[in-house]
Formats: structure tokens, C-alpha cells, sequence
């Protein structure tokens, strides 16, 4: 049985939590025998890490047993990379940079003990 964690049945019943415990209490040796052998027959996953791998290995292998071992690609044919010329270009200074003209200061504010 792969069950995600969070599921509910119609009732309500969260089967997911379920399963997640029994398995928690089977790794901490709490489950009967009996109870254990119950679960195995209805399919019970005790591993879901362990039963993802054991289903890739398997693809694998059948993929290997048709296909044969693995062919891979050659690489892409290189471009050639082109060359620095050997002789150093003249290097000539950046334009000169525009400027701004000056601005004038402002004014200070009014000195609110003069009037003004």
C-alpha cells in the first residue's frame, strides 16, 4: 500500500496517518506478528524509500535485458575558437566625457527671526 500521508478517505478517515503510523510502530517493534502478517497481505509498503528504489532498479534491469548496456552520444563536433592577433592594437584614449555646466548655490532659507 502507497499511501501519501495526508490522505483522507470519503469519511474522513485519514488512512495516510494510518499507514505512517504502523509503520513508525513496526520500525520501534510494537506490532504483533499477527497484525504484521495482516498488513503484508492486504500489500502494505513498509519502506516507501526502499520500494521507489526496488521499482527504479527494476525498470532499469528490464530496460538493460531489451536494450543492452547504455550507448552514449558522441560529443559535438568543436567550433574553432578564433585566435587573438599576436600584434597589439594601438589603444586609444575614451572620448573625453561631456560636462555639465556649474550649477549656482541656492539661496539659504529665510531666518524666521528676521521677518523675512
Amino acid at each position: 500500500m502507497r499511501v501519501p500521508t495526508d490522505y483522507q478517505d470519503a469519511y474522513g478517515y485519514r488512512l495516510g496517518t494510518f499507514i505512517a503510523g504502523q509503520r513508525t510502530a513496526r520500525r520501534q517493534g510494537i506490532l504483533t506478528e499477527g497484525w504484521i502478517a495482516e498488513l503484508d497481505a492486504l500489500g502494505m509498503i513498509w519502506d516507501d524509500h526502499e520500494a521507489v528504489w526496488q521499482g527504479h532498479l527494476t525498470t532499469i534491469t528490464a530496460f538493460h535485458t531489451e536494450q543492452g548496456p547504455p550507448r552514449h552520444p558522441s560529443p559535438p563536433a568543436r567550433r574553432p575558437v578564433p585566435r587573438r592577433p599576436t600584434s597589439p592594437r594601438p589603444q586609444q584614449p575614451p572620448p573625453p566625457r561631456p560636462t555639465r555646466p556649474a550649477r549656482r548655490p541656492r539661496p539659504p532659507p529665510p531666518c524666521p527671526l528676521r521677518g523675512g
